[in-house]
């Protein structure tokens, strides 16, 4: 995977204007993925990737499928939009799972 320069970064950074302000920065932990990955058997697929760095291109698949990503800008925006919707349907489906006692 190529770094990407600040540059490549700014450039997008200054079209997308305060839609950047919302994008989340912070990581979640691995300790909460562990947790969660005893109630969810689709967190519990990630615990072998924790902690190991992977880099990887979709040159080929742009080559042989003909295949484009999106613009930086729609996945920049889009995308922590699209993780709150899945994380909060996790959340829900936790609760519906676990018997609180008071």
């Amino acid at each position: 995977m190529r770094d990407v320069d600040a540059g490549d970064w700014e450039r997008p950074q200054a079209r997308l204007g305060a839609a950047v302000k919302k994008v989340p920065t912070r990581e979640l932990p691995n300790w909460i993925v562990r947790a969660g990955a005893i109630f969810d058997p689709a967190m519990r697929q990630l615990l072998p990737m924790l902690g190991k760095v992977r880099n990887a291109t979709s040159e080929k698949a742009q080559r042989l499928l003909g295949w484009k990503p999106r613009p930086r800008e729609d996945a920049v925006v889009g995308e922590p939009y699209q993780i709150r919707n899945r994380l909060d349907a996790w959340l829900a489906n936790l609760s519906s799972r676990v018997r609180w006692q008071a």
